[in-house]
């Protein structure tokens, strides 16, 4: 807001000065020599520097843009990168669920072990 009150004040001062210098006034440029209004100066100069400025202002506001987008998709990754670990802290927060185990729920097989190397008898000699 105060940006457009500064730029109105400023433009009707400008806009006052070049009111009051209505003379021509001669010009060179480069090769070019002119005679124009000395309004035609004061009000070309001042808005040269307000289409540099917006320019300027443009692009600072584009690039500020662009990074409030990327900055704005980093954040929605990281909030749903987020809320994954809170469900897996939440799972692994979570009290152990009581397993109970019935005798008649467990079956036993016999399982014959056979062993690659043959068994040493022992041999026992009697005492004499």
């Amino acid at each position: 807001m105060w940006y457009l009150i500064i730029t109105c004040i400023i433009s009707i001062g400008v806009a006052l000065l070049a009111l009051q210098n209505g003379a021509t006034t001669p010009v060179n440029f480069i090769l070019w020599q002119f005679e124009i209004p000395l309004i035609c100066v004061i009000l070309g100069s001042f808005l040269a520097g307000a289409l540099v400025s917006s320019i300027v202002l443009l692009y600072t506001k584009f690039k500020h843009l662009v990074s409030d987008f990327k900055s704005n998709q980093e954040i929605t990754r990281l909030n749903r990168e987020i809320a994954g670990l809170q469900k897996n802290i939440a799972l692994l927060t979570e009290p152990a669920e009581t397993v109970v185990i019935k005798n008649d729920d467990i079956k036993v097989e016999d399982v014959k072990t056979t062993d690659t190397e043959p068994k040493k008898e022992e041999t026992k000699i009697a005492d004499k």
